[in-house]
């Protein structure tokens, strides 16, 4: 909105100058109805009376981390969260196996109580044995809820063990070099994709792997237990890796492009001083398509692969969503680079 004003600012004055006023058009009247409509949003998800931000989680340790980052963004945005929900949980029953996954979600359901203590009830539902779905079986779907109290935890049978394959699955071809952990939140993209980097580095002494993640919830090093950031990290001989900030990235990107710009204006333009040109300038990298930031982040992975450095690049991707529109981004910054183009003709 700031940026298309800017555009628009220089247009009025000339108007105004020239005509001896200005008259709102079409154009004005979409900002104005655009920038209400944003506030009115802004409003509605910041009041605790009209607005309840309701996160849903599972019992596991990296679900409960990132949930846990979750509230403490929407505490930021002054988003109000009165509740939680804990999926799929284990029931209590004479199952090894149930007893066992109960023990452990009674851990992570503790540690959720010990960090979001006072900031809102716990819920929980049961693990069904199948999925729920259809009108039926949904429509009472929240009678089986109930308030999670800090659970007692389950001690593992005697003798339990987590079962085991007999022959794991085959390796890719060494001619692939580059693998795309892909699905829904939650599924183990994640865990697939670091533990698939260590198998690679275990059973290919020589090859050298990146381990890489776009994913805005940086699950990477709650899964590793090491922590990686926007630097190339080595885990191992082998094996190393990165999770890359995408928005922190295109930060700096705007950053740089300021300083470049004002470095240009005080060289060719000392004594004088554009004041819509540079602020429509300064403010062009706001008008870039949203998943501008993944690509750029996505770009130096391919940078480091191309560089011979690593042969092979592991992704850990974004959830669905994020992914197909990272897949459509070309097409998408070719269309978006002919509108730019095309008003920047129109703005002269």
């Amino acid at each position: 909105l700031g940026a298309l004003d800017a555009l628009l600012a220089k247009h009025r004055y000339m108007k105004k100058l020239y005509s001896g006023a200005y008259r709102r058009d079409e154009l004005d009247r979409f900002l104005l109805g655009l920038a209400w409509s944003v506030e009115r949003m802004k409003r509605i998800l910041r009041d605790p009376v009209r607005c309840r931000f309701v996160p849903v989680t599972l019992a596991e340790p990296l679900s409960v981390a990132e949930t846990v980052g979750l509230m403490d963004d929407l505490e930021q945005l002054k988003i109000p969260v009165t509740e939680l929900v804990v999926n799929r949980l284990y029931p209590d029953t004479d199952c090894p196996v149930c007893a066992d996954g109960r023990a452990g979600q009674a851990r992570e359901i503790k540690r959720l109580h010990d960090q979001v203590s006072g900031r809102g009830v716990i819920w929980g539902l049961p693990l069904f044995p199948d999925e729920v779905r259809g009108s039926e079986r949904l429509g009472g779907l929240w009678e089986e809820a109930a308030e999670l109290s800090e659970v007692a935890q389950v001690p593992r049978r005697p003798g339990s063990a987590p079962p085991r394959v007999d022959k794991a699955p085959p390796l890719p071809a060494p001619e692939v070099t580059l693998l795309i952990f892909a699905g829904k939140g939650g599924v183990g993209k994640t865990t697939l994709a670091c533990a698939t980097a260590l198998r690679l580095t275990r059973e290919r002494p020589g090859t050298e792997i990146l381990l890489f993640s776009t994913d805005p919830a940086h699950s990477l090093s709650a899964c590793l237990d090491r922590s990686v950031g926007a630097e190339p990290t080595r885990l191992c001989p082998g094996l190393t890796a990165m999770q890359i900030d995408a928005r922190a990235e295109l930060e700096t990107l705007k950053r740089r492009y300021a300083t470049e710009l004002e470095r240009t204006f005080t060289a060719l333009l000392p004594n004088l001083d554009l004041t819509f040109d540079r602020e429509v300038m300064e403010r062009i990298l706001d008008l870039s398509p949203p998943g501008l930031a993944e690509v750029m982040a996505l770009s130096r992975a391919m940078e480091l692969l191309g560089g011979g450095t690593y042969h092979v690049l592991i992704l850990d991707a974004a959830p669905t969503g994020h992914l197909i529109r990272l897949l459509e981004m070309p097409e998408l910054i070719d269309r978006w680079l002919k509108v730019f183009f095309g008003l920047f003709l129109k703005y002269k």
